[in-house]
């Protein structure tokens, strides 16, 4: 397989230019695909080929009652609906991700250390380049990444992250539509192309019904694009145990000829070789989710204490366990401008240094179609 750093690159001798090489970036799929949901859920968008790009969504027109015009009778204007009456163009800017990594020369060059052997950097890079598509995902899932434009020197780029592409109601850091109907903003939902506020759930888990709450983002979700289909819920760590829970037994009230001796019970049979305990897949009236655990949801621009800081050498990642996001699959997409790239640096008398970077973006092409938990 002939692999090329860049997607949709062509060779630049005349010979060779209409000769497409498969890319980096669908090799990257197969590495630790688990690890990084996200990353194997998004397909793949086009090229980012300058600091910004953008596109268009569209939803259906309001339906028409029973017009019934005669034989002969001309289309009226009122009857004549324009397509681009509901589109508005969104984007999305890229972003930098990197990580450099290295070995001391005994580690790297003296043979046959325990456990590791020859060329402990060969391995590294495998491992680094799992680091780089983690980084993509903390970035893509972020509660409070909002697009800014790289403008040179130490401040760089960011795009935003899915919350605030899909979020309409909140204020910056986190997103916030924009109200001129025909200009474009990147990086956040426009006037009529944002998530249902009804799918956007915040408030304490405790007191959330899970299966309400989803019930509840479905039709709102199904109320604005009118279809049923699939959804795909990643939820992190504490939202998705929060879900397993319902397999919990719990007490039977108020039905007929009950008492309040009787209990729901999930009985393990003693032969059984494992107790199962989750809930993968929920069904609803208005669509059914698959949940997916990603322990990446949470907040990307905030120091360790939580603090919002504009220092980005100070910025962590911490990890929201109780928050989630609605997905519709074919929606999300991620969009490289290159793909990784491998720098060595200098070694200055030491081991071997090398950096791996990428030029990255994530694509919601319809967040209509989406919703959003952030639960306390």
């Amino acid at each position: 397989m002939a692999l090329t750093l860049e997607p949709n690159l062509r060779q630049a001798s005349s010979a060779y230019r209409d000769l497409a090489f498969e890319a980096l970036d669908k090799a990257l799929d197969l590495f630790a695909p688990p690890a990084t949901p996200l990353w194997l859920l998004a397909g793949k968008g086009e090229q980012i080929d300058n600091t910004g790009f953008d596109w268009e969504v569209d939803s259906w027109q309001s339906p028409q009652g029973a017009l019934g015009p005669g034989d002969g009778y001309a289309l009226q204007t009122g009857e004549v609906l324009d397509v681009t009456t509901t589109r508005r163009r969104m984007g999305n800017g890229g972003q930098q991700i990197r990580v450099g990594y290295g070995a001391g020369w005994i580690a790297e060059l003296v043979p046959k250390l325990p456990g590791t052997g020859k060329g402990i950097i060969k391995d590294a890079y495998r491992k680094y380049l799992e680091v780089m598509k983690q980084n993509w995902e903390v970035g893509a899932l972020s509660l409070d990444q909002t697009y800014q434009v790289d403008s040179g020197g130490a401040n760089g780029g960011l795009f935003a992250g899915l919350r605030s592409l899909m979020d309409g109601a909140a204020t910056a850091p986190s997103g916030g539509k924009y109200a001129s109907a025909n200009a474009m903003t990147r990086g956040v939902p426009t006037d009529i192309h944002y998530a249902p506020p009804a799918a956007c759930i915040t408030g304490a888990l405790a007191n959330q019904g899970i299966f309400a709450m989803v019930k509840q983002s479905l039709k709102a979700i199904f109320n604005n694009v009118q279809k049923y289909r699939e959804y795909i819920w990643m939820t992190n760590i504490g939202l998705s145990e929060a879900i397993s829970g319902l397999t919990d037994p719990s007490a039977i009230t108020g039905a007929p000829n009950s008492t309040p001796a009787q209990q729901r019970m999930f009985v393990r049979e003693q032969a059984d070789e494992e107790f199962k305990q989750v809930v993968a897949i929920i069904r609803t009236d208005f669509g059914w989710v698959k949940k997916v655990l990603n322990v990446f949801i949470g907040t990307t621009t905030t120091d360790v204490n939580g603090v919002y800081t504009a220092t980005r050498a100070n910025r962590v990642f911490l990890a929201s366990p109780n928050s989630g996001y609605i997905l519709t699959p074919e929606r999300v997409k991620k969009r490289l401008g290159f793909s990784i790239r491998e720098d060595e640096m200098g070694h200055d008398g030491g081991g071997i240094k090398k950096m791996l970077f990428m030029y990255a973006s994530v694509e919601l092409t319809n967040p209509q179609g989406c919703g959003f938990q952030a639960l306390t």
